[in-house]
């Protein structure tokens, strides 16, 4: 029987890390180069977000202190329009809480 795709060893060796995952996902969705979702214009910048901690309020009203990852985001250099967004912004891993390394694996 042949295989179709890849092995899982292979997905790991390619998409193993968040930054492999998202320079895919910037090929994949940019191939001519990252551009603003909104006004389309190609001036834009990268930055990267510290990681930081929030406190979380539960059901129960209990407060806890959580992680919040660094993050790489794009800002569309247009007066007027500013925009920030990120590799995942209005795709299905846009609002997700697990790491693109685990989405690929499925």
């Amino acid at each position: 029987m042949a295989r179709h795709g890849l092995s899982l060893i292979d997905i790991q060796k390619a998409f193993g890390t968040e930054d492999q995952c998202l320079a895919y996902l910037e090929a994949a969705r940019w191939p001519e180069g990252v551009s603003c979702l909104k006004c389309g214009n190609d001036k834009v910048s990268t930055f990267k977000t510290n990681e930081t901690t929030r406190e979380i309020k539960n059901r129960k009203g209990e407060i806890k202190e959580v992680r919040v990852p660094a993050r790489r985001l794009y800002q569309c250099n247009t007066e007027g329009c500013r925009l920030q967004f990120s590799a995942t912004t209005g795709t299905i891993f846009a609002d997700t809480h697990l790491p693109l390394s685990k989405w690929f694996m499925a």
